[in-house]
């Protein structure tokens, strides 16, 4: 039975839980890297800022900025980053992403 892909990993990794708003079914690897992008493009407030503290377990910042760039969301990314870091302890981005 496939999970409920960005709610799941949403709910446990943040202190902020969220309730499903639809079902979100993932059949293979989804990782912290997906649920950013997918938090940034759901964009309520509630959602964004439980996904603020996804950015303390982003183990690849390269597949990060790879899928946010197919979406179109670099900006947001960073954006959501300087926010979280002004707010929670995150790990440290790359230079070569701060741009």
């Amino acid at each position: 039975q496939p999970s409920n892909g960005f709610y799941t990993l949403v709910n446990k990794y943040s202190p902020e839980k969220l309730v499903p708003r639809f079902k979100h079914h993932v059949c293979g690897n989804y990782s912290v890297e997906h649920a950013i992008i997918d938090g940034i493009g759901i964009g309520d407030a509630r959602t964004l800022a439980a996904t603020q503290h996804l950015f303390r377990h982003v183990t690849d910042w390269k597949r990060l900025f790879t899928l946010a760039g197919k979406h179109g969301r670099e900006q947001d990314v960073r954006a959501l980053y300087e926010k979280a870091r002004a707010t929670t302890r995150v790990k440290r981005m790359p230079e070569r992403y701060r741009k």
